[in-house]
């Protein structure tokens, strides 16, 4: 599947998220995650719900992050 490429949390990935809240966490993998795919950041409001569900489940969250609080300064480029 090319979610397991696109999102895969290396051990240096899971250090670097350690200290994130979930949403920080979600938010960093899908990031990284479209960048190497496409070479550029999408705002969060473009992002794949089938995507955020399957890091959500890779990160063991128990319900779905909510990215309307998240900073618009780190939310978009």
């Amino acid at each position: 599947d090319e979610r397991l490429a696109m999102f895969l949390i290396t051990p240096d990935i899971r250090r670097v998220i350690r200290n994130m809240d979930p949403v920080a966490k979600v938010a960093f993998i899908l990031q990284r995650g479209y960048f190497q795919a496409k070479g550029r950041f999408f705002p969060l409001n473009r992002v794949k719900n089938k995507d955020k569900s399957w890091v959500e489940k890779l990160l063991g969250l128990k319900g779905s992050v909510d990215f309307n609080n998240y900073p618009a300064s780190t939310n978009s480029n």
